[in-house]
């Protein structure tokens, strides 16, 4: 989980290089600082969430902190940076992954606030795979099957986070990942629009399905389950006249709601339904519940089971 405190600057930095190998960051003065860092070890493969609005990020090896280790396949999952590293730079939009050589120094630029999640790759199967001459670095071409294939690996990830995984897990995805890097970084071409926006909305809708019961569903994730930037599939649930926020909060209002009335589960608390299709809180639940239906989810119970005995006495004392 994210942590829940606002860690000042120097508390940021100092978990940065914790996490992430030792940087020299520096703040932009016109804005007052944001920032978090945490990281999750599942079983041998680490992933790190950073979020912040500094101005500059850079990497500089030490060999004291073994920072060669890892090759870091980072996702923008909100904002624009820039990054920098062999003298070339690239700039990423949210929903774009570039992969970085932290054996080498190299910048990340952030254009104000910006979410990005980085998966930390054993660097010697990456030099493994890529050939020598191949610099491990550059942004993930998402229009070739490789880089979407990397894309929807990620993304399902970070859906999957929750549940523990075996160390052989853990090794298995890292070497699902790493093959597809050679392709994704050398072939194919961007393609600024994978999916006409019919299709996005139905595939999105689909992923929506999918995943509806995780807390961690939001526009952010969906938009790398389906390989779009959050822009494109904001711009493809207008289109529909919905919004994305608002269709998870709809569906999972809906599948709740079937639960309430299911006979079968008329033991399971409110709370627990709420809790069960993704809900953080029980009170925001009720809330959005009410705007959907006009009733509170009590109510909407105990109305259904008030016409449900209705119609079994009607039933029972038919002639």
């Amino acid at each position: 989980m994210r942590p829940l405190e606002k860690p000042s600057f120097d508390e940021w930095q100092a978990s940065l290089c914790a996490v992430c190998g030792s940087f020299e960051t520096h703040q932009d003065a016109s804005r007052k600082f944001v920032g978090s860092v945490s990281k999750q070890d599942l079983d041998g493969l680490e992933i790190a969430y950073i979020t912040t609005n500094v101005q500059r990020m850079i990497h500089r090896r030490s060999r004291s902190h073994n920072d060669d280790r890892f090759c870091f396949l980072v996702l923008q999952r909100a904002g624009t940076a820039i990054f920098r590293q062999f003298g070339e730079e690239v700039f990423l939009h949210s929903g774009h992954m570039v992969l970085m050589d932290s054996g080498s120094p190299f910048e990340i630029n952030p254009q104000g606030l910006t979410d990005q999640v980085s998966l930390h790759l054993d660097r010697e199967k990456v030099c493994g795979i890529l050939p020598e001459h191949v610099k491990k670095f550059g942004r993930l071409q998402l229009g070739s099957v490789s880089g979407r294939l990397l894309h929807l690996i990620v993304g399902q990830l970070l859906m999957d986070t929750q549940r523990p995984l075996s160390q052989a897990e853990g090794d298995s995805l890292q070497d699902s990942v790493i093959p597809l890097l050679r392709p994704a970084l050398q072939g194919g071409h961007e393609t600024p629009s994978i999916y006409h926006l019919d299709d996005l909305y139905q595939l999105a809708t689909h992923e929506i399905e999918k995943n509806l019961k995780s807390p961690r569903l939001d526009a952010e994730t969906l938009a790398v389950l389906v390989c779009v930037s959050v822009r494109k599939l904001y711009r493809c649930f207008e289109n529909q006249g919905e919004s994305v926020h608002g269709y998870i909060v709809k569906r999972r209002i809906q599948r709740a709601a079937q639960d309430l009335i299911d006979p079968q589960l008329h033991v399971r608390s409110i709370s627990a339904a709420a809790y069960e299709w993704g809900f953080c809180d029980p009170s925001h639940f009720s809330k959005a519940f009410k705007k959907v239906y006009g009733c509170s989810p009590k109510e909407y119970r105990a109305n259904f089971l008030m016409l449900a005995n209705a119609e079994d006495s009607i039933y029972v004392n038919r002639p």
